[in-house]
C-alpha cells in the first residue's frame, strides 16, 4: 500500500500568522539623511577661515624667506666690496715700498687719523716684511684690536708668541683679545702669563 502525501489547505488565520512572522524577521534599515540638520553655513565659514589662515601663513613664510635671502645677498655683496676695497688700499700702501718698521709707524699714523683700513694694510705689510720680527706681529695685533677684529688679533698674537714665548706684552694682548671674545678661561691663563713675564705695552726690541 503506497503512502500518499495529502495536501492541506492553510486556514486564513495560519496564513496571517506566517506572513506576519516573515515580515518581522528581516526589517529594512532606514538611511534617510536629514539635510536640514547639516550646518552647511558653519562648515563653509570654517573652510574659508582655514584657507585664509593657511594662505596667510604661506605668504608670511615666503615673505620672510625672501627678506632673509635679500639680507644675506646684501651681506655677501658688502663683504665682497669690503675685501675688494682692502685689496685696492693694500696695493696703494704697498707702492710706498717702505721698510717693516716704517710700515709699523705708518699704520699707527693711519690709526691716529681714524683710517682703520689703511692702518690694517700698513700693519700687515709691516708684519710680513720679516716673519721673525716679533713686534711686527704685536703691532698688527694692536691694529686688529683697534678695529674690532679680535679673531685676527689672536692669530697675530699667536705668531708673536711663537717667536717669543715669554713676551709679557704678547700674553697681555692675548688676554685682552680673549676677553673681547668671551673666552674667560683662556683670558685668565694669558693674564697669569703676562703678570709672570711682565708687560708694559710698548712696541720695541
Amino acid at each position: 500500500m503506497s503512502n500518499q502525501i495529502k495536501s492541506y489547505k492553510l486556514s486564513p488565520q495560519l496564513k496571517a500568522e506566517i506572513g506576519c512572522s516573515q515580515k518581522n524577521s528581516s526589517p529594512k534599515p532606514s538611511f534617510k539623511i536629514e539635510w536640514s540638520k547639516i550646518p552647511f553655513k558653519a562648515i563653509a565659514i570654517s573652510a574659508v577661515a582655514i584657507a585664509l589662515c593657511l594662505g596667510g601663513y604661506i605668504g608670511i613664510k615666503k615673505t620672510y624667506e625672501r627678506i632673509a635671502y635679500n639680507r644675506n645677498q646684501k651681506a655677501l655683496q658688502a663683504q665682497k666690496d669690503y675685501e675688494a676695497r682692502l685689496a685696492t688700499i693694500k696695493d696703494e700702501v704697498a707702492k710706498k715700498n717702505l721698510s717693516g718698521p716704517d710700515y709699523v709707524l705708518l699704520s699707527q699714523n693711519y690709526l691716529e687719523q681714524g683710517d682703520g683700513e689703511r692702518a690694517e694694510a700698513a700693519a700687515e705689510l709691516g708684519a710680513n716684511s720679516d716673519k721673525a720680527w716679533r713686534d711686527g706681529y704685536v703691532n698688527l695685533a694692536r691694529i686688529y684690536m683697534s678695529i674690532n677684529k679680535f679673531n685676527e688679533a689672536k692669530g697675530a698674537i699667536a705668531s708673536a708668541v711663537a717667536i717669543d714665548p715669554i713676551c709679557g706684552n704678547c700674553h697681555y694682548l692675548a688676554y685682552l683679545a680673549n676677553q673681547e671674545l668671551n673666552n674667560s678661561d683662556e683670558a685668565k691663563i694669558e693674564l697669569a702669563k703676562a703678570k709672570k713675564f711682565g708687560f708694559d705695552m710698548e712696541i720695541g726690541g
